[in-house]
């Protein structure tokens, strides 16, 4: 599933209807959180790799600290917001405060700030 996400072939999500069955959704997440996790990997090693070439080592230290405390922060946050779903504190939609939905977010949000960074491929 993530291959085809990824590759933009077919996304068999876009056929799961929402709210009709939550293992179909959550995998979804899943799918899409990987396939945003792995623009992440991809756009760190570009950013490692310039910092290295330009030999700026005090900003790869902060940049790789930074990656480590984001991933800490989403973790947290995304158990927290699960957490908060299970006993029902928030009225919200049940998907937005699921672990998977969660990191999908900020996986995705994540991965385009990282992007941002680097120049288009042409």
């Amino acid at each position: 599933m993530v291959q085809c996400i990824e590759k933009g072939v077919y996304d068999p999500c876009d056929d799961a209807s929402p709210g009709s069955n939550g293992w179909i959704t959550a995998q979804c997440a899943w799918a899409h959180a990987e396939v945003a996790n792995r623009k992440i990997v991809t756009a760190e090693g570009e950013i490692i790799t310039r910092l290295k070439k330009a030999k700026a080592i005090s900003a790869l230290t902060e940049f790789k600290n930074s990656q480590h405390k984001w991933r800490e922060f989403v973790d947290y946050y995304c158990r927290f917001t699960n957490h908060a779903d299970e006993v029902g504190v928030f009225a919200n939609d049940p998907a937005l405060l699921s672990y998977g939905f969660c990191v999908r977010r900020h996986n995705e949000e994540r991965a385009k700030e990282l992007q941002a960074y680097l120049p288009s491929p042409e």
